[in-house]
């Protein structure tokens, strides 16, 4: 029989180590707020965790901010798992697409060998969200090309998103500070394609100071949570256009999207429109 198990802050800090896993779980701060996650990490001074509601986003609480977690024994390991880091499955052939018809065709240009290294740790919620490519029968770094499936993950290059992105476009975040580099794709259906990336106020590359270590994720737990991700803006790839949209601020959200896919945010409220909020929208649907 599966038992429940009520761990207060005391038994963790006796019984877990440093790397172990829960999943599933009820985090209870000390002031009585609850956070139902997907997965939890306890670290050496803090829980790193994904909520389920806030797909994707890797948040992260202070230990003595926790008086509990709730949780089934069965979902506990003294060693991580592999994490999900994407949110959905990959259907389309390992290899490189040079173009973005090659991409829809669904056919790769080539399926030559290719050598990737992280380039996101420090300052990206996980490092494989950055990429540099080299192929292995030469060492040329990867450059050109559209996209790339990479171990099932997907990859859009960002001189790739900055040629197709659409004329309907104003004043959009500017990626060019990573034009050897691909994105890590985070969740498609039949209508679009979705990753975020983070830029600074005007509108280049930003490196996030503290990354995860440092704590990342804000959100409704007031003062539980740091924020770090007011500069995290959405790319999304429109499938009925096979245009990139890199979209700025609630009004361009609401002004591409709230008609192409009935998706829109209540902009006079400044609490809504965040990346955390635009992941629930894009990836579980939930406003």
């Amino acid at each position: 029989m599966k038992m429940k198990y009520t761990f207060t802050l005391l038994t963790l800090l006796s019984s877990f180590t440093f790397g172990q896993y829960v999943k599933n779980a009820t985090i209870v701060l000390d002031n009585g707020k609850k956070i139902e996650t997907e997965e939890i990490i306890y670290g050496e001074k803090e829980y790193q965790f994904v909520e389920k509601e806030v797909p994707y986003t890797l948040q992260t609480v202070k230990i003595k901010k926790v008086s509990n977690i709730e949780f089934d024994s069965i979902n506990f390991s003294k060693e991580i798992p592999k994490l999900k880091e994407t949110y959905f499955e990959n259907d389309l052939p390992e290899g490189i697409y040079e173009t973005i018809e090659d991409f829809y065709n669904r056919k790769p240009s080539s399926t030559e060998k290719l050598a990737g290294r992280p380039d996101g740790e420090d300052f990206l919620e996980r490092p494989k969200d950055l990429m540099t490519f080299k192929r292995r029968s030469d060492d040329e770094i990867l450059r050109t090309a559209f996209a790339v499936v990479y171990y099932n993950d997907l990859y859009f290059g960002v001189k790739g998103i900055n040629k197709n992105e659409s004329k309907k476009m104003k004043g959009s975040a500017n990626l060019g500070t990573q034009s050897m580099r691909y994105v890590r794709v985070k969740f498609k259906n039949d209508d679009y394609y979705y990753t975020d990336f983070p830029v600074s106020s005007n509108s280049t590359f930003w490196m996030v100071a503290g990354g995860v270590a440092g704590g990342m994720i804000g959100g409704a737990i007031a003062g539980a949570l740091s924020s770090n991700h007011s500069g995290y803006v959405p790319i999304v790839l429109l499938n009925s256009e096979k245009k990139f949209y890199k979209v700025q601020g609630c009004k361009k959200f609401n002004e591409y999207f709230g008609t192409n896919l009935n998706m829109n945010f209540d902009c006079e409220n400044k609490e809504e429109y965040n990346i955390q909020n635009v992941r629930k929208l894009m990836i579980n649907n939930i406003k």
